[in-house]
């Protein structure tokens, strides 16, 4: 393919490709994104690498004019970004627009992800190419680890220190041991069943299966077909689940710190989000106390 084609040639010739993991439903509207942007301002008939963020700026501000909300200009956005991706991976250009999406309200952002949402998280890679991102996706949601925490497990430095080791203590719970994390500290992690079984499908070495692309086309795929489009929706989000779900239980936030390893409790505090159903907990024990 030349390194000078079209726009609407290369989306033509790739679409199967880029969404080849993709729902039939997806797939179409997909395509009626696409139509709508290569139909704008000629912008179909130009080669790929004439693109810059200003052209993707102007078709979303066109989007704003007609009427569209911000959340679905995004979404228009997450399908235009997958197709220079794409382009980028097969060295069809050498960069991808580095453009902006757009700011959504907080109030329309997940904070965390809800049961009914880790269950969809789940039952979709199930399916997907990268089917392995369900273990790093449970390890995280109950461990609260961030993904470089994950992924230092059983592995070492250039020096050959260990950098996260696994063990089983003397009541048979097993542990992961992080040697160095994000503030510096050390710090020892317990793992339930759920987590046990993500690692072992992991082969016990998470970075064995860990590509940085393919992780980051997996959750994309996710953002897209899961969430419409929400760019709020990133892997951190299961930390902050975590701490949530902590928090619903009761859990001493001290506790929830050297859990996840903050230094700062303000810092956990922060992440802490209460749900509804733990506030009214709360307000019925203290009618319970008078």
């Amino acid at each position: 393919m030349s390194t000078k084609v079209t726009l609407a040639q290369f989306i033509a010739d790739e679409h199967e490709r880029i969404w080849q993991d993709s729902t039939t439903k997806h797939k179409v509207e997909t395509e009626v994104k696409l139509d709508r942007f290569t139909a704008f301002a000629g912008y179909g008939s130009r080669t790929l690498d004439t693109f810059k963020p200003k052209d993707i700026h102007r078709f979303q501000d066109h989007l704003l004019a007609v009427g569209l909300c911000k959340s679905t200009v995004n979404r228009y956005s997450s399908a235009i970004s997958r197709v220079f991706k794409h382009a980028v991976d097969n060295e069809i250009i050498d960069k991808a627009p580095s453009f902006k999406w757009l700011k959504v309200p907080r109030s329309g952002r997940p904070k965390h992800f809800t049961d009914e949402e880790i269950k969809l998280i789940r039952k979709y890679f199930r399916g997907h190419r990268h089917s392995w991102m369900e273990h790093f996706f449970v390890l995280s949601l109950n461990t609260g680890m961030r993904r470089g925490e994950i992924l230092m497990i059983n592995e070492k430095d250039k020096a050959g220190n260990s950098l996260a080791f696994v063990d089983q203590d003397a009541n048979g719970r097993w542990w992961v041991h992080l040697m160095k994390t994000k503030n510096g500290d050390e710090r020892d992690v317990p793992l339930n069943d759920e987590a046990v079984e993500a690692l072992k499908a992991l082969e016990w070495r998470p970075s064995k299966y860990f590509m940085h692309r393919k992780f980051y086309n997996g959750l994309n795929d996710l953002r897209e077909e899961v969430f419409d489009g929400d760019p709020s929706v990133v892997f951190h989000v299961c930390r902050a689940t975590a701490l949530t779900n902590m928090a619903e239980r009761g859990i001493n936030p001290y506790m929830m710190s050297k859990f996840v390893g903050h230094r700062d409790i303000q810092t956990t505090l922060r992440y802490v989000k209460g749900k509804h159903s733990a506030l009214a907990k709360i307000a019925d024990e203290l009618m319970d106390d008078v």
